[in-house]
């Protein structure tokens, strides 16, 4: 045991020297909603059957459901199937604070009341909801923010964001939230602001947002960078560095670092385009030593005009399924019923609070030891000990009664073992 103890530290910390401690990306998809056929992907799920098998977050916009607007209800129910049947996390991307919901001491808890009555009729229909990004709730508030702001600090806007979120966490307890800035209209550092907007260092406003939400007791688990690929490769705010500027800051203050790719020309006036740019915003990205935590394929555009099918040119999930191989992220998944090797995968989430689902893959039937170990190698937890066949299982890990820290996950199985690490952070 001692000698496990050591292999593990000495993994740990060269991961960690090496800049490696990430395992691979979680990928998301977010068709527009401004597309007339978008409930339609949903009736049509043998039209985008390898994105399907390759995300893991589908993201929809909280105002595809609106109070006494009528939805198409069979096309929701066949999502919730989907979701359900792929294991897809659902996200939903908000407001979060909005300047119509007021400027005042009830802005947080009025815009949740809002976007929570839209959220109930999605749960009614008996969707969930795993996680929450709030698009722009600060810039939308702060002085010297976007157009028709409230005229706000950062630090009153973050109080309000998080007024916001425990509103929301009292109908959902266990989302995870995110938060989605702009990144052209702030600078970064000696990066500047993209002509024609300074909303500030983003640094310097995150700095705050953070402190605020930590001494509220609340958590930011990721945010994402909204910088469409013709802001981001501008020589004179050097784009793709800024972001990755923006990603070793994301990094250092502990949250994952998600980047949307996608188009804005592209999104306004060609399918075509709007793949070509997003593919390329990969491999621009890339060659700046980008690597984000969470890779998201988002249009908010009347581009692509149509969602399916995967293998026509050039609609959404045509360009999501392109985007994902081009980056190598598609990997031949063996059918549940034969496995090819076994194999332990990531656990979701991590880091996690207080609990988290692992998963792997048995070739064959045979006596399987799951185990936790903490970073001294002391046995924290036996999660399994007995005879499973062959195909995938899932067991939750419940670590309420351990204290935040690092904590290694070993799956044994005749002479297969292979331990990965996990994050419990209260």
């Amino acid at each position: 045991m001692v000698q496990l103890a050591k292999r593990l530290l000495l993994v740990l910390m060269a991961a960690c020297q090496s800049g490696l401690a990430q395992t691979a990306p979680q990928l998301w998809i977010s068709p527009s909603g401004k597309v007339p056929n978008y409930w339609e992907l949903f009736k049509n799920p043998h039209a985008w059957p390898t994105v399907q098998e390759t995300i893991d977050v589908f993201s929809m916009h909280v105002n595809r459901f609106k109070l006494n607007t009528p939805f198409d209800t069979v096309a929701v129910q066949q999502a919730i199937r989907l979701f359900n049947a792929r294991d897809i996390l659902v996200a939903f991307e908000v407001g979060g604070l909005r300047p119509f919901s007021g400027c005042d001491d009830r802005a947080g808890e009025k815009h949740a009341a809002l976007e929570g009555s839209q959220m109930a009729i999605w749960l009614a229909q008996g969707g969930r909801i795993d996680l929450i990004t709030m698009d722009s709730a600060i810039n939308t508030m702060i002085a010297n923010g976007k157009k028709g702001n409230c005229g706000w600090t950062v630090t009153r806007a973050a109080h309000e964001m998080v007024d916001y979120m425990e509103a929301i966490r009292a109908m959902l307890p266990d989302v995870q939230f995110g938060l989605i800035e702009p990144v052209p209209w702030y600078s970064v550092g000696s990066f500047p602001s993209h002509p024609g907007n300074h909303y500030g260092d983003l640094p310097a406003v995150l700095d705050t947002v953070l402190t605020v939400v930590q001494e509220r007791g609340e958590t930011l688990d990721y945010f994402y960078a909204d910088s469409p690929y013709d802001y981001s490769d501008n020589s004179e705010t050097r784009g793709w560095l800024k972001l990755k500027a923006v990603e070793d800051y994301v990094r250092e203050k502990g949250l994952r670092f998600g980047l949307v790719y996608n188009s804005s020309i592209g999104g306004n006036t060609s399918d075509q385009l709007f793949y070509e740019q997003t593919l390329d915003g990969w491999v621009k990205y890339a060659a700046v030593g980008g690597q984000p935590d969470i890779v998201g394929v988002w249009s908010w555009y009347p581009h692509p005009s149509e969602s399916y099918p995967e293998d026509q040119p050039y609609t959404f999930t045509y360009t999501c399924k392109a985007f994902f191989e081009q980056a190598g992220l598609i990997t031949a998944v063996p059918p549940p019923s034969v496995p090819q090797a076994p194999a332990l995968l990531p656990n979701y989430p991590n880091p996690f609070n207080p609990s988290t689902t692992i998963r792997f893959v048995l070739a064959r039937p045979g006596l399987v030891r799951l185990r936790v170990f903490d970073l001294l190698g002391k046995e924290v937890a036996s999660l399994l000990a007995e005879r499973l066949p062959a195909g995938p299982h899932a067991v939750v890990f419940d670590a309420g009664s351990l204290p935040s820290g690092v904590y290694f996950y070993q799956l044994q199985a005749d002479q297969f073992k292979q331990t990965r690490r996990l994050l419990l952070r209260r």
